[in-house]
């Protein structure tokens, strides 16, 4: 089940997408947390954990990242994910 702090990120990346990266979306995993994509292929998944957000790519099967809040994971994704 999402949970709140995922729910706010997923609306937050949502908002930085619109605003700064049109090939990317993100989209509710409700057993795993936030999914995103870029240009139809599946990037990876953040998670909510204990001290902010995890975040795992496509084909790994542990996080690779963990960042403090909402603004960390959506600058990371828009940085690093979704970046060119």
């Amino acid at each position: 089940m999402m949970i709140d702090r995922e729910r706010a990120l997923m609306q937050a990346l949502a908002l930085a997408f619109r605003r700064e990266r049109r090939d990317c979306s993100a989209f509710p995993d409700f057993r795993a947390g936030v999914a995103i994509q870029r240009a139809g292929h599946f990037r990876g998944l953040w998670r909510a954990v204990d001290d902010g957000f995890a975040f795992v790519p496509g084909g790994y099967g542990a996080p690779t990242v963990t960042v403090g809040d909402v603004a960390g994971a959506v600058r990371h994704t828009i940085e690093i994910v979704c970046g060119d």
